[in-house]
């Protein structure tokens, strides 16, 4: 099976895995420490099958001044419940919801929120459409 694992900049690896392990119940998978410094440079965390990495490691950054994450959509598409998501993430110290729940035509019903540091993950759940009734 093929993967991406983004990797997110972060400004402090510490806040970020708060947010992610204690606010949102990520699982964390593991941190790897600078070998100079002993500081963790790199963690990776979590949800059900998905997987994202958080780095303060400068490599990361977006380049030249850029908005962290702009254009980006971390989008999770979750075999457990989005509604039961929803309620434990939405009013999640730190995070700011963007998109409320909603049921989009093609089957996806999702919610989006941004992060601590910027970037924004919609978790959603796909059902079949149904097809319109013929007239």
């Amino acid at each position: 099976m093929s993967t991406v694992q983004p990797i997110l900049y972060v400004e402090a690896i510490d806040e970020a895995l708060a947010f992610y392990l204690d606010r949102l119940g990520f699982t964390e998978l593991w941190v790897a420490n600078d070998e100079q410094t002993g500081e963790p440079a790199i963690a990776a965390v979590q949800l059900e099958e998905a997987t994202i990495m958080l780095s303060p490691m400068p490599m990361f950054a977006a380049a030249d001044g850029a908005a962290r994450g702009e254009g980006v959509m971390l989008w999770f598409n979750l075999d457990g419940s989005v509604d039961d998501y929803f309620a434990r993430f939405r009013d999640a110290p730190g995070a700011t919801l963007t998109q409320e729940l909603i049921d989009y035509p093609w089957g996806d019903r999702a919610f989006t929120l941004r992060e601590p540091s910027g970037y924004t993950l919609t978790f959603a759940n796909y059902r079949e459409p149904e097809e319109p009734a013929e007239s």
